[in-house]
């Protein structure tokens, strides 16, 4: 998005589909703005700006004031706070905008200025396709605990309804809130995050990062292992064997990758290995071993797809670096997987408390789908089936979600239920409708999964599945994928729209392991972390393998057949 932005020489034709492609992007790719803690902390010092959703979907935190969208001119972008490590904040500056070209001339880092005593920016302006002028910083926070936050500030001159006084205004409240500790950055959703790359956090332990070009198709992948104990009679075969993990299906002729070639030291070794005929350029991939405080080891590869990206593979392999031999990455692991394996409630139910699971077919207009309430044995429904009963403390939900509760009756062949706002629902009570729960023998096969879709044939649109695999061995594996295209009407006179870009990801978790407890599913993944989902399949297929469908966390999924 930033090329879209900032490139100044583009001609009017590329100019057009730039813009296209930004106002069509599917709406599963760019996510609503909305309210979260960090957000309000955001506007309550403000008064006006809040955190987009997603906090460290591009690897930072994107401010903005929120009469505008995320896609607007006035925007601040707040780094992952890293420690000082008797850097200077003129070296923190350098390290992460230098060098920086605007309209194609270097910028003079030279020029670098004390904003306050603890903020120095680099300040620039340059002139848009439309001609307006921007304002704004490249900068570095200094903020307690000895470390510093970096950060980018785009504001306008000429802006009507939001002066250039406004927004200096607004992101000095917010720099100054950090440097006196008063406004913390959110926890990223990964061990750490990197800016200017998406990240993802596996089931294996893995941070995988992820940078491409607008249009997905130049790629560069960097992965990090959880920490772990290496032999060094180990070290060669294990950096061969990671390093061949990182060749994607898009490296091309993969009998002309060269062998392994050692460009490290006795205390941090990687290897080199070059793919000459990939079809991008020659990719460079790169593994290896980076020592943790406590003399642990994290594996750190990366797939460079040609040499003019190499600046981009080189900042994002430092950044994973240094929250590696910080521990930071590691200790903010073990958070996330003691945060995840949350004990059941003391006094929570039974799936021996369940009379029955019944399911209601609804339509919203645009698909039908099923609707599944817990029916307890006192007389009580539930309207949430997200979790399982064993999950499920009754007198707290009760409390706090009481519109969410229910009484139901029997009448007939038909369950009467009466809700809080007065609303009678009369609910099928056959075998057809029901769901029941499994036992600890109880071992699926088969791909269980849901799709979803998005946009329309003239702009393009979004196609995303996700799913699980279960095996009768008791593994299974998650797989999330999605696909986009995107088409515009081009300045050549065709009557119909051409597809201007397209794109798309998959992940497939590692191989892991789940359980069933009644109307419970625990999955248990490799790096420690346990989730627990409520489970059901319908009554009249519970002796099947495969029934053709199952309910995992309230979510009807479908057995995919071919």
């Amino acid at each position: 998005m930033e090329r879209c932005i900032f490139m100044t020489t583009m001609n009017r034709i590329a100019f057009i589909v730039c813009a296209i492609f930004i106002a069509f992007l599917p709406r599963t790719l760019w996510a609503q703005d909305e309210a979260n803690d960090f957000s309000n902390e955001v506007q309550a010092l403000t008064g006006d700006w809040v955190a987009e959703k997603g906090y460290w979907r591009d690897g930072n935190l994107l401010l903005h004031p929120a009469m505008f969208t995320q896609l607007g001119d006035i925007k601040m972008r707040l780094f992952p706070e890293e420690p000082a490590l008797n850097r200077t904040a003129r070296a923190v500056l350098s390290h992460h905008f230098e060098p920086m070209e605007i309209e194609g001339r270097a910028v003079d880092f030279s020029q670098v200025s004390q904003i306050s005593n603890f903020v120095l920016a680099v300040p620039h302006q340059w002139l848009e396709y439309n001609d307006d002028k921007y304002f704004g910083f490249w900068g570095v926070i200094s903020i307690p605990g000895e470390k510093y936050v970096p950060f980018t500030l785009h504001c306008r001159r000429n802006l009507a309804d939001y002066s250039l006084e406004m927004c200096m205004d607004r992101a000095s409240r917010i720099m100054d809130a950090l440097a006196a500790g008063k406004l913390k950055l959110a926890a990223p959703e990964t061990p750490f995050a990197v800016s200017g790359f998406k990240a993802n956090y596996g089931t294996d332990g893995f941070v995988t990062l992820n940078k491409s070009n607008y249009n997905g198709t130049v790629n560069v992948v960097i992965r990090v292992s959880p920490a772990t104990q290496i032999q060094p009679d180990q070290t060669a075969e294990l950096l061969r064997n990671f390093s061949t993990t990182l060749i994607d299906e898009y490296d091309l002729k993969k009998e002309d990758i060269s062998a392994a070639r050692f460009v490290g030291t006795t205390a941090e070794p990687w290897i080199r290995r070059e793919l000459p005929n990939d079809v991008y350029g020659a990719n460079i991939v790169m593994a290896g071993i980076v020592r943790l405080p406590d003399g642990r080891f994290s594996l750190v590869g990366v797939n460079c797809p040609n040499p003019s990206w190499q600046t981009s593979c080189a900042y994002g392999v430092d950044q994973a670096k240094l929250y590696i031999t910080t521990g930071l990455a590691e200790q903010r692991r073990v958070v996330m997987v003691n945060e995840a394996n949350k004990p059941l409630p003391k006094i929570g139910m039974k799936s021996s408390d369940v009379a029955a699971a019944y399911a209601i077919g609804r339509n919203n207009g645009t698909s039908f789908y099923e609707d599944i309430k817990w029916f307890f044995k006192d007389g009580s429904v539930y309207n949430d089936t997200s979790d399982a009963p064993q999950m499920i403390d009754a007198a707290t939900s009760r409390r706090d979600n009481p519109d969410e509760w229910g009484r139901w009756t029997r009448k007939g062949g038909d369950v009467v239920v009466s809700w809080p706002n007065g609303e009678i629902e009369d609910i099928p009570a056959g075998n057809d409708n029901n769901w029941v729960g499994g036992n600890g023998a109880t071992r699926l096969s088969g791909y269980y999964g849901q799709i979803s879709v998005s946009g329309n044939a003239i702009t393009g649109g979004a196609v995303s599945r996700f799913g699980y695999t279960l095996n009768k061995d008791g593994s299974f594996q998650t797989s999330n994928s999605s696909m986009f295209s995107v088409s515009a009407y081009l300045p050549n006179g065709s009557a119909t729209p051409t597809q201007v870009a397209v794109g798309g990801s998959n992940n497939v978790s590692a191989i892991s392991r789940y359980e069933i407890d009644g109307y419970m599913i625990t999955f248990y993944y490799p790096d420690g972390r346990i989730e627990r989902r409520s489970f059901a399949v319908p009554a009249s297929e519970a002796a099947k393998a495969s029934p053709s469908r199952v309910m995992i966390g309230g979510s009807v999924l479908i057995l995919d057949q071919y």
